[in-house]
């Protein structure tokens, strides 16, 4: 296979794999990070293409600047970006795209050089390429792929050096070459720090075994540069950091807290990724292709010391894997950092080292078997692909990402200029939002547990920041904001809404409740107010020793029940409703607002907020805001109960209303 027909090969499956999705903004998996490294590639481009302030559109830490390890796909993207006059998110995805082929490249001409065969060398290229995890990366927005492709063509011109003459300027030089390119991965990504490493075990064991590769003094200052450039590199992100005050990246260890931790994140590891590493038929072809090697070696193989190189590797891995444990549950391209460099290395050497059979019916048995695990491999590629592209409904990166598609000519066309700083209240992440409104500010996320996360005190918190709007999803606003602090609603003064997005003002001052209730439960309620206070007893409180039950079939649980005379109501107030409950894994808790002619006739308005326990056993949040029609009759009787939703028992306490002018 001649280098041009591998590259236009790679370049027709890249159309089959990418043609869907290289237009896409971040989304699907780990569209929190995909957003953030977009943002910086614009944010070059917007201001200055200074390489040592990389920024974002998140004012969580100062001006937006924040350390982000050597982000040079992100520039490339910048300066792509200014050449062609267009933010388009394809022109990032092809940044990594075409580092990612490169990378291929690289592969091939390692295998090629190793074994004298380019056939070989392009079934290996073929091999990484239809990694799922490879190919969900290559087009996209995290440095991983780079930083992999990088490594790879370390590995070339290591190998290189390996074969040239020993104490040769041609050894130094291709020495010289692989020690960059291994230094700008590991920049990209700390874990390819270990093949860096791994090449300087390599050639400091070689000396003993056989004459020097290069003198001491020109190993001490190739590998003495390296190290200190990647010192230097992470002082410089730490000193931005702390400038700056804050990080919108992870730059410190996350290891296993527990050995009941460790293992549930391996079964987790094994349950969710093991197939998005490797495929199922590559998984095969790894171990055909290794246990054939080791059937024509034997004992020799052992005694090679590429082994010992892979073992290294393989083992700086698995440290790398305690130190970060908690991140490879959630985050999958931890693996393409770790473990896909060492599985496609293994895959690589042996393919290179075993001699094939000249028996022509074997040959032939040997290239069917290899092409249709081949192509079986592809097609699993594929589907895991799709199966990443085609989410559930409730995906909320692919549900942020529509909301706020077109929220940039949105705000424009309200006459909201670009240097206003809005407040997100319910965004996904901490740039997508942002990145797609063109606008700086702040996200108060749906992730409960950031530090950020929609709590009432950060909501509260939030408020206080100096943003001129704020902007909410209204499909997740009552149940994400609402639901847990529905304060909310005195401190927003609405300005529009296009059916996707609301648009709001903070309030100076925030509007004044004229009326408000609370009930710890611990005292006895006033029965010409409220309805079913048997249901009240003592057990599991969220405070004190009381809270209300309900469960054993019965339909409704307390209720507060006053005409419109005695509440003052009228037309447009808002009632604000909050109080905290607990349920068991198959119970929820309807909260029910309604208006009646009278008490115990049919509701002629009603509206009900039905809340699923999500930490079952947990008091959690039942909040919401209700906007009162305007009444019949100043004796119509406006009633808040509780009901149940699902089985098993709903404890409530601390019931709390007000209503705003």
């Amino acid at each position: 296979m001649a280098p041009l027909t591998l590259l236009v090969l790679l370049l027709a499956l890249s159309v089959w794999f990418y043609h869907d999705s290289i237009g896409l903004y971040p989304s699907f998996n780990h569209a929190w990070s995909q957003a953030d490294w977009l943002a910086i590639a614009v944010k070059f481009c917007e201001r200055g293409y200074n390489f040592f302030l990389p920024a974002t559109f998140n004012l969580l830490t100062d001006d937006g600047v924040t350390g982000a390890g050597f982000p040079l796909p992100a520039y490339l993207a910048a300066l792509l970006m200014g050449l062609t006059g267009q933010e388009a998110p394809g022109l990032m995805r092809g940044v990594t795209l075409a580092a990612g082929l490169g990378g291929l490249r690289a592969l091939f001409a390692l295998v090629r050089r190793a074994s004298g065969s380019a056939l070989k060398g392009g079934i290996v290229a073929l091999f990484a390429f239809f990694s799922p995890i490879y190919v969900f990366y290559q087009a996209n927005f995290l440095p991983s792929v780079p930083a992999a492709a990088a490594a790879l063509a370390g590995y070339y011109w290591f190998y290189l050096a390996l074969e040239a003459d020993n104490q040769s300027r041609e050894a130094r030089w291709h020495l010289v070459v692989a020690v960059a390119w291994l230094t700008l991965a590991a920049a990209m990504r700390t874990p390819f720090a270990l093949p860096l490493l791994c090449t300087l075990g390599h050639v400091v064991l070689l000396q003993s075994q056989r004459p020097a590769l290069v003198g001491r003094g020109a190993l001490l200052v190739i590998y003495g540069t390296a190290f200190s450039l990647l010192i230097a590199e992470f002082q410089y992100n730490e000193h931005l950091n702390q400038a700056y005050h804050g990080a919108l990246f992870l730059a410190r260890p996350r290891s296993f807290t527990s050995w009941a931790q460790a293992v549930e994140v391996t079964q987790t590891v094994r349950e969710y990724w093991l197939w998005s590493l490797l495929s199922k038929p590559q998984w095969l072809l790894l171990l055909l292709a290794g246990g054939a090697l080791v059937g024509q070696q034997g004992r020799r193989l052992f005694r090679n010391e590429w082994v010992g190189h892979w073992l290294a590797l393989s083992a700086g891995g698995l440290v790398y894997y305690v130190l970060m444990g908690q991140q490879f549950a959630i985050h999958d391209y931890y693996l393409l950092d770790t473990f896909f460099l060492p599985l496609v290395l293994a895959f690589a050497g042996s393919v290179a080292s075993i001699r094939l059979t000249q028996r022509r019916p074997a040959q032939l048995a040997i290239m069917a078997g290899t092409l249709l695990l081949s192509g079986t491999a592809a097609w699993k590629a594929r589907a895991e692909q799709l199966r990443r592209i085609t989410p559930l409904a409730t995906d909320k990166s692919v549900l942020t990402r529509d909301n706020f598609a077109s929220s940039a000519r949105w705000l424009d066309s309200l006459g909201v200029p670009h240097t206003a700083t809005i407040l997100v209240l319910d965004a996904y992440s901490y740039n997508l939002p942002l990145l797609l409104a063109h606008r700086r500010g702040w996200t108060m996320l749906q992730n409960r547990k950031s530090a950020q996360d929609l709590s009432a005190a950060n909501v509260r918190a939030a408020l206080s920041l100096p943003a001129d709007y704020v902007i909410t999803q209204n499909a997740t606003y009552a149940q994400e904001v609402v639901n847990r602090y529905p304060g909310i609603a005195a401190y927003l003064q609405p300005i529009a809404n296009n059916g996707r997005l609301s648009l709001w003002r903070i309030r100076k001052v925030p509007l004044v409740a004229h009326w408000q209730l609370r009930t710890d439960m611990e005292t006895p309620l006033d029965t010409i107010m409220w309805l079913n206070t048997a249901s009240i007893s003592a057990g599991p409180a969220a405070s004190g020793r009381r809270a209300a039950r309900l469960a054993g079939g019965r339909a409704t649980g307390l209720a507060f029940h006053q005409t419109v005379a005695q509440l003052g109501l009228r037309a447009g107030q808002q009632l604000l409703f909050s109080a905290r409950y607990q349920a068991g894994s198959e119970a929820g808790a309807v909260l029910v607002v309604s208006l009646a002619l009278e008490a115990g006739a049919p509701p002629y308005w009603q509206q009900t907020v039905v809340c699923r326990a999500t930490r079952p056993g947990e008091w959690e949040p039942l909040g919401a805001a209700f906007t009162l029609p305007a009444p019949h009759a100043a004796i119509d009787v406006l009633t808040v109960g509780i009901r149940e939703s699902g089985a098993g028992e709903i404890s409530l306490d601390d019931w709390e209303m007000s209503i705003l002018p």
